[in-house]
Formats: structure tokens, C-alpha cells, sequence
């Protein structure tokens, strides 16, 4: 009947309807639990245990790509599982160091400053044997590193506890023959020679600046700059630091300014063939008529690429050309006052 029609109907309609309910309610949970799986897997990636040896190494690589950031993100990744795991370990201030040279790069001063300290801490507790070359040399880096993120007294005292250890090293690579070759001991000794001379022209440019007030400047000073020139560098001479913090010291001096130009013109006597060198690579060199009529002209750029690559950062660059024109207008003045007289 129409009746039974109608209602086998409603019952077919009702019955397709449940099953598209349990088919959508069916879908619904496969796709719930497949995000469920797809969040574990992600989370499962997120936190997943990275060791400290590849974090240290990842960092290393970063740096080695100029990635400053990702460097101190792993660094500090790594200072914090090493916190946990091996909080006075030799691993931890070496990695606060790299970590606090990282800050130091991107303008993080006083983060940096706190991760020296820490690393310094960390050293004097695991260091059994503070008369090893190990202990002084890392001793020496991270004061020297810290002195720079310092002020006045604060930071004189701190670099002088690195010249300290600076100059311990200096008397064990004299004294200890069980270095190897005589080539070998050599070269460590010119490193640390470089870094001494370093230290004692920072002291003295600290006495030449912000501790330019105190009562024995000029003496602390002259002081610091006599122990630079008495280290030698590979020619004999002293090194170029020394002699151009020294022009520095005489140009402040108004008694003593001409014998500035001797010691400027020397600092400039090393870094001559580097600078030419360095002139030639990017176009300014000056051409020479006779060689280039006899073909007998050459890449200096080419020649002399090591001294063109021992070069001086580019500021101490600028500062000698800046102390080179000063003292070529003291001479010219000098010269015209000594002109007039003899007039008279």
C-alpha cells in the first residue's frame, strides 16, 4: 500500500543517514588521530636529545660560516645540558668562552662579560697544576677577552692579570725543550710575543684615554710602552703596535711631538710592502714607466701576498695613515718655524 511505501521509504532514508553519520564519525576520528600522530612526530623532532658534542660541533661549523647567531644558539644549548650534566667540567668554560666571544659579536657586552667571568671561575676550580702552559694560556685569553668589555680601573687590573699569564707562558716556551722542533717553539714564542706586545699597548692606551686623569699616567704609560719595545719581532725590530702607540704617546707629549715621526715612520717602514701589495690588488698602485717599457712588470698583489695578508686591521691601517699626516704637519711646521728664524 501507500502507506507501507512511505514508511519503507523514511526507514531507507534513516538508515543512509546513521550510516553517513558512523562513515563521517569514522573519518572524523581517523583524522583526529592522524594529527595526534602527526603532533607526536613533530614534537617527537622538536625535542628530540641532541648531544653536546654535535651541538659544540654544529656551533663550531656555524661560526666557521660567519652564522654569529646560530653559533650562540647552540653554544648556549650547550652550556645548558652541560650546566645539568657536568657543571664544573673543562667542556663548560670552553663553551662559555666561544659562547661569550659570540655575544661579544653581536653586541651583547654585558652577557658576554658574565660568560668570561663564569668561564674564569670554572677555571681556577678544575685547574689542579696553575703553573701549566694549558692553565695560563686559557687564563690569559679569557682577562684579556674580559678587559675589553670593561672600564677604567676596573679594566686596568683586569688586563694586567692577563699579561700576568701572558708572560708566564712567554718563560715556559723558553724553558721547555720537550716541545719538539726548534721551528715549532719558535712560532709559539713569536705568537706570544705578538699577544705580550699587544697587552702592554692596550694598558698603555687605557693611561693615554680613560685613565688619561690619574696622577701617574704619563709614567704608567711610558712605562707599558718601554716593555713593548723591548719584545722583538722577527726582524729585530719591534713590533708595529709598539712602535705606533709610541708616536701616539710622543704626539700627546708637547715638549717631545717630533720624536713621534721616527717611531711612526718605522711602524709604517713595516707594513710598507704589505700596503703596496694591497694597493696594487684593488687599482691603486702606482705604475712604473722603465718596467713596464722593459716587460718587466709584475703583480706585486701576487709576490707579496703574505704581507699583504699579515697586514693590520684595517682601523690600525687608518689610525697609522691618521699619525703619518699629523706628524708630516709637524714637520712642515717645524720646518717653517726653523725657516722664519734664520730669516730674522
Amino acid at each position: 500500500s501507500k502507506g507501507n511505501t512511505t514508511h519503507r521509504s523514511l526507514v531507507h532514508s534513516l538508515r543512509n543517514l546513521t550510516e553517513t553519520a558512523v562513515d563521517l564519525s569514522m573519518r572524523q576520528k581517523k583524522a583526529s588521530s592522524t594529527k595526534r600522530a602527526s603532533r607526536r612526530n613533530k614534537d617527537g623532532k622538536k625535542k628530540r636529545d641532541v648531544p653536546i658534542d654535535q651541538l659544540i660541533a654544529s656551533a663550531e661549523q656555524a661560526m666557521a660560516s660567519f652564522d654569529v647567531e646560530q653559533a650562540s644558539r647552540l653554544y648556549s644549548q650547550a652550556a645548558t645540558k652541560l650546566r645539568t650534566l657536568k657543571p664544573q667540567s673543562e667542556a663548560l668554560m670552553h663553551v662559555l668562552e666561544k659562547l661569550g666571544e659570540c655575544k661579544v659579536s653581536m653586541g651583547d657586552q654585558e652577557g658576554a662579560r658574565q660568560d668570561f667571568l663564569s668561564a674564569l671561575a670554572l677555571l681556577e676550580q678544575h685547574t689542579q697544576d696553575k703553573n701549566s702552559m694549558a692553565y695560563h694560556e686559557a687564563r690569559s685569553n679569557l682577562y684579556l677577552y674580559s678587559g675589553q668589555l670593561c672600564m677604567n680601573q676596573e679594566a686596568l687590573e683586569t688586563y694586567r692579570k692577563g699579561v700576568e699569564s701572558l708572560e708566564a707562558c712567554l718563560a715556559l716556551v723558553k724553558s721547555d725543550s720537550s716541545m719538539g722542533d726548534d721551528g715549532g717553539n719558535d712560532e709559539a714564542e713569536m705568537v706570544l710575543r705578538q699577544k705580550l706586545s699587544g697587552a702592554y699597548c692596550t694598558i698603555a692606551e687605557l693611561f693615554l684615554t680613560d685613565l688619561c686623569y690619574e696622577d701617574n699616567a704619563e709614567m704608567e704609560c711610558e712605562s707599558s710602552l718601554e716593555k713593548a719595545l723591548q719584545i722583538k719581532d722577527s726582524d729585530g725590530e719591534p713590533l708595529v703596535d709598539a712602535l705606533q702607540t709610541m708616536a701616539s704617546l710622543r704626539l700627546s707629549q708637547e715638549s717631545r711631538r717630533l720624536e713621534a715621526v721616527p717611531f711612526i715612520l718605522r711602524a709604517y717602514e713595516k707594513m710598507k710592502v704589505g700596503s703596496e701589495a694591497l694597493a696594487a690588488l684593488v687599482g691603486l698602485a702606482e705604475e712604473s714607466t722603465e718596467e713596464k717599457a722593459d716587460g718587466r712588470e709584475e703583480a706585486a698583489e701576487l709576490k707579496e701576498v703574505d704581507a699583504a695578508n699579515n697586514l693590520p686591521e684595517f682601523e690600525f691601517r687608518c689610525q697609522t695613515a691618521k699619525l703619518l699626516l699629523e706628524c708630516a704637519n709637524l714637520l712642515k711646521e717645524s720646518n717653517a718655524s726653523v725657516t722664519a728664524a734664520a730669516g730674522q
